[in-house]
C-alpha cells in the first residue's frame, strides 16, 4: 500500500486503507482455512488418502493462495493505492480540470481496456464512480489530469457503456466475476473491491432473512449455504473486532483489563482523571476501554466500530470517554470554586455525551446532589441512568436508575 501511494493523503484515508487491508487479509485467511478444511481425505475409490496425497492437496492450495493470488493482490493493492492517492489530489481541484483514462499502451493491454483509452470527463462525472482503474486483476491503467483547453469531453453515456463492457466477464455459472471492479478506490477509501468474494455478503440483511426462513423446509444443499453464510459473517465480525482491538494497548488491571486507544491524547487536562476512573471499573473485573474523540465523526472509519453501541440512541455521533463492557460513561471535571455551579456544569456537559456520568467530587452533600438529580429526572425529564462521584482514585455510585442493567 505505502509503496503505491504517490501523493500525500488525509490521515482518515490512510486509516481507512489500513482497516480495509486488515479485514481483507483476515477474510482471506478464513477463506483459505475453510478450503483446507473441506479437502477430502478419501480418494475417488473412497479409500483413505496417504499422508503424501493429503500434503500434496494442501500444498496446491498454499501455492494458490500464498503465491499466485498473493502476487496478483500485491499488484492490485499497489496500483489501487496509486490511483486512490491521485484521486484525493484531483478531487481537491474540483472540476477545474478534466480527468483522462490512459492505458500502459503496449501489447499486454486487454482490448476492452484499450477501448477505454482517451475517455476524458470531469471528475464529477458518474463514469469515475465505477470505472476508475484498476478495472481488473493486474490492470495497469491510470487516470491523469488534463487541461480543458487541450481536450474535448467524451460522451458520458458511451463511456459508461464501455466501462460496463470492460467489467463484464460471465463465468460458467452465469455470474459476472468482473463486476467487483466497479468502484473508485479514492472515493470509497477502499483498496480492495468491496464486493470481493472473500468480503461479499450483507450480514445485516442475512440476519433479517434468517428470521423469516423455515430451515426445516430447505434442502441439505441450501442448509449448507445458509450455515456457510452465517459462519462467514461471524468470521468477519471477529476480524473487524480484532482490527479495532489492534489500535488499543491492553493491560491487566486488578480482575479486569484496561484498553487505551493509540490516538487518545494523553496530554489532555483530564487524561489522568479519566484513566483513574477507567482503572476503577477495571479493578471490579470489567473489560474497559478509553476511547478517542473524533473530528468529522461520520467520515472516520473507526467511529462506528468503537461507538456502534450508541447507534439508534440520541448519543449517536457523540464520543463518551469510557466503555465498560457494553456501556458508555462520560467523565467530567470542574475548575470553578463554586461547588453548586461546578456540579451543575458537570452534569450539563456529561449528559450530552451519555446517560451514565462520572463527576469529580466538588464538596456537596449527597442529599443536595440527589435532590438536583431528582429535579432533572422528574421535572426536566432528563435521561439519567447512573451518576458516580470520583474522589481521588475511588468512585462511589451516587445514583442508579432501577431500569439500568
Amino acid at each position: 500500500m505505502n509503496k503505491g501511494i504517490a501523493y500525500e493523503i488525509p490521515k482518515t484515508m490512510q486509516r481507512a486503507f489500513e482497516q480495509d487491508l486488515f479485514v481483507f487479509s483476515g477474510m482471506k485467511a478464513y477463506t483459505a482455512l475453510r478450503e483446507v478444511g473441506s479437502l477430502s481425505f478419501l480418494d475417488s475409490t473412497r479409500t483413505p488418502k496417504s499422508w503424501h496425497q493429503i500434503k500434496q492437496d494442501a500444498d496446491k492450495l498454499n501455492i494458490m493462495y500464498n503465491e499466485t493470488y498473493l502476487q496478483t493482490e500485491y499488484n492490485f493493492v499497489n496500483h489501487s493505492a496509486l490511483q486512490a492517492s491521485r484521486w484525493a489530489s484531483y478531487e481537491a481541484d474540483g472540476d477545474e480540470y478534466y480527468l483522462q483514462y490512459r492505458t500502459a499502451n503496449d501489447d499486454r493491454v486487454r482490448q476492452d481496456h484499450h477501448d477505454l483509452a482517451g475517455i476524458t470527463l470531469l471528475p464529477s462525472d458518474a463514469f469515475w464512480k465505477e470505472y476508475t482503474p484498476p478495472n481488473g486483476w493486474n490492470c495497469r491503467c491510470v487516470i491523469v489530469q488534463v487541461l480543458k483547453e487541450d481536450y474535448k469531453p467524451s460522451n458520458s453515456e458511451k463511456a459508461i457503456e464501455l466501462g460496463k463492457q470492460a467489467t463484464t466477464k460471465i463465468d460458467k455459472n452465469g455470474n459476472n466475476t468482473a463486476e467487483i471492479f466497479r468502484f473508485n478506490p479514492g472515493k470509497e477509501q477502499k483498496l480492495i473491491p468491496p464486493k470481493h468474494p472473500y468480503l461479499s455478503g450483507d450480514c445485516g440483511k442475512l440476519a433479517a432473512t434468517l428470521k423469516t426462513l423455515n430451515l426445516s423446509l430447505l434442502s441439505l444443499a441450501d442448509k449448507r449455504k445458509v450455515a456457510n453464510a452465517v459462519d462467514k459473517c461471524k468470521a468477519r465480525k471477529e476480524v473487524e473486532r480484532l482490527e479495532i482491538k489492534s489500535k488499543y494497548v491492553v493491560t491487566e488491571v486488578g480482575k479486569g483489563t484496561l484498553a487505551i486507544h493509540e490516538d487518545l491524547n494523553n496530554k489532555a487536562n483530564d487524561y489522568k482523571n479519566v484513566k483513574e476512573s477507567a482503572e476503577f471499573f477495571a479493578k471490579q473485573g470489567n473489560d474497559v476501554q478509553m476511547n478517542p474523540k473524533f473530528d468529522g465523526i461520520f467520515k472516520n472509519p473507526d467511529y462506528e466500530k468503537i461507538y456502534g453501541g450508541l447507534k439508534g440512541t440520541k448519543y449517536w455521533g457523540k464520543c463518551p470517554d469510557i466503555k465498560v463492557g457494553d456501556l458508555f460513561y462520560e467523565h467530567e471535571g470542574f475548575e470553578t470554586k463554586n461547588a453548586k455551579k461546578a456540579f451543575k456544569n458537570m452534569l450539563n456537559r456529561g449528559l450530552k455525551q451519555s446517560d451514565k456520568v462520572v463527576i469529580e467530587d466538588c464538596g456537596l452533600t449527597d442529599k443536595y446532589m440527589l435532590r438536583n438529580i431528582g429535579t432533572r429526572i422528574f421535572i426536566e425529564k432528563q435521561d439519567i441512568a447512573e451518576v458516580w462521584v470520583k474522589k481521588g482514585n475511588e468512585l462511589r455510585l451516587l445514583y442508579k436508575n432501577a431500569k439500568t442493567p
